[in-house]
């Protein structure tokens, strides 16, 4: 509600987003909190709130990606990728690739959203290196692997997008292969369902079920 949802836009967020805190083990207010500001940093409809809550249970589990990283990093560059043309299925692969190699949190959504400015600036390095405008991993990972063959390097790469945001582009290129892979196993998923089933199926987690049966009666 915080966040400027409806009632009815609440009820059809409801049960994914518990699912999502239930498959990783966070607080339901901080998995409402996240999953609700990634919708509207890209401007996703309510209804569509499953898409999201999947992602992110199939990139936690599947990367090096966590709830407090994710959200770290989505608060910086979800809007700004949104107007470069990325969605967050390309995004969300994008970051698990800097996550993989020690880059996350806000270094990771910095580093990013200057990478889509950059490459959505006409007449930019980066952009003239890249063959033109780029809005999707399957568009930009060719690209970075062509610049990994021509043999970039530091000094290259902040020329291109800065010295803030050097290292990430570097570890981008050096991960360019894999990305596309990484946005494959991450869409399309019901993760968050499935990965809810298993937290549940223990003893703990029959017993929240008791406790919560128990304070509901």
């Amino acid at each position: 509600a915080k966040l400027g949802f409806s009632s009815k836009e609440i009820q059809k967020v409801s049960g994914d987003t518990l699912a999502l805190a239930a498959a990783v083990g966070a607080d339901l207010p901080r998995a409402a909190e996240v999953a609700g500001a990634t919708l509207r940093g890209f401007g996703i409809n309510a209804k569509d709130t499953g898409r999201v809550t999947n992602l992110m249970a199939a990139s936690f589990s599947g990367s090096a990606l966590d709830m407090e990283k994710f959200a770290e990093s989505m608060k910086v560059v979800a809007p700004v990728a949104k107007s470069a043309g990325f969605e967050i299925e390309d995004t969300t692969a994008l970051l698990a690739t800097l996550a993989n190699v020690g880059i996350h949190g806000s270094m990771a959504g910095t580093g990013l959203k200057n990478v889509f400015i950059k490459m959505a600036t006409e007449g930019s390095a980066l952009s003239e290196a890249l063959g033109g405008p780029v809005t999707s991993i399957e568009e930009m990972a060719p690209a970075l692997m062509k610049l990994k063959e021509e043999g970039i390097d530091l000094s290259d790469a902040i020329g291109m997008v800065g010295r803030i945001s050097g290292p990430a582009f570097l570890a981008l290129v050096d991960g360019a292969d894999k990305m596309q892979t990484l946005k494959t196993e991450f869409t399309g998923t019901n993760a968050a369902a499935e990965m809810m089933a298993i937290q549940l199926d223990t003893l703990q987690g029959r017993t929240d079920i008791l406790k919560s049966a128990t304070e509901a009666l």
